[in-house]
């Protein structure tokens, strides 16, 4: 039986994760013809993280450089060699059928990985949602949300790109269209027959002004996404605000 890994990257999720995280186990127990296991990376949290996840069921490793992109190859790194790989970030839902639909695609021998369209909880988010799909079914990119591939095709490109600290789900997404160019041509694909769900919460932290203007900046100084301190929509949350969302 073909065994995959699903991977969590997570910083300071404590009240997310009990919402989030049984989704993506419940998911994991109810896929046939597969055996999975869900693996929380802790990305050096100071909040109940990595217990909440252990009492949820998954398990649990350490990865002590605040950096999404080190959190998700701890993850990877951490997975038999053989597995299929599926990152999702701690804020999202899954459910059973894309799950699947991801698995079988590896199966295949066609695809080196993929990815899906995202939606926001809520209606926060809608326009950048609306606009992301757009762009990934126009570039063929995937979002961090939710992420699939070969475990070669993972190891042989080096995972996600260390050197940067946001946009690495679009860097990886290029890199693995490369390698499945040049193993076999297998293919890279966002799958639009499925949506994953995922928080709108940075919408709520932040005005669609604040967002455009973040943004904006990155395109014109790409650079930037090489310094942590800059990039304050991905790291640092404003304080006393409400973090779930109820799917």
């Amino acid at each position: 039986m073909k065994k995959f890994s699903c991977i969590v990257p997570a910083y300071n999720e404590e009240e997310i994760l009990p919402l989030t995280l049984p989704s993506i186990i419940n998911s994991v127990k109810n896929v046939p013809g597969y055996e999975g296991r869900v693996l929380v990376v802790d990305n050096n949290s100071n909040d109940k993280t990595a217990k909440i996840a252990k009492e949820l069921g998954a398990e649990v490793v350490f990865e002590k450089v605040n950096q999404i992109s080190k959190a998700r190859n701890t993850g990877g790194k951490s997975c038999p060699e053989d597995d299929y790989l599926v990152f999702i970030d701690a804020d999202t839902y899954l459910n059973p059928e894309l799950l699947l639909d991801s698995l079988k695609m590896l199966d295949s021998g066609q695809f080196a990985g993929g990815g899906c369209l995202v939606k926001m909880t809520n209606n926060n988010g809608k326009l950048a949602a609306a606009i992301w799909t757009c762009i990934t079914k126009t570039t063929n990119l995937a979002a961090g949300a939710y992420i699939f591939c070969l475990n070669d095709a993972f190891k042989e490109t080096g995972g996600f790109n260390e050197k940067i600290y946001a946009g690495e789900d679009v860097f990886f997404s290029g890199q693995l269209k490369k390698w499945g160019r040049k193993n076999g041509r297998k293919k890279f694909r966002i799958m639009g027959q499925h949506s994953i769900i995922t928080s709108d919460r940075k919408f709520k932290w932040y005005s669609s002004f604040q967002i455009l203007k973040i943004f904006l900046i990155i395109g014109i100084m790409p650079w930037r996404l090489r310094s942590r301190e800059k990039l304050d929509f991905w790291y640092r949350r404003p304080d006393k605000k409400d973090d779930t969302n109820e799917s």
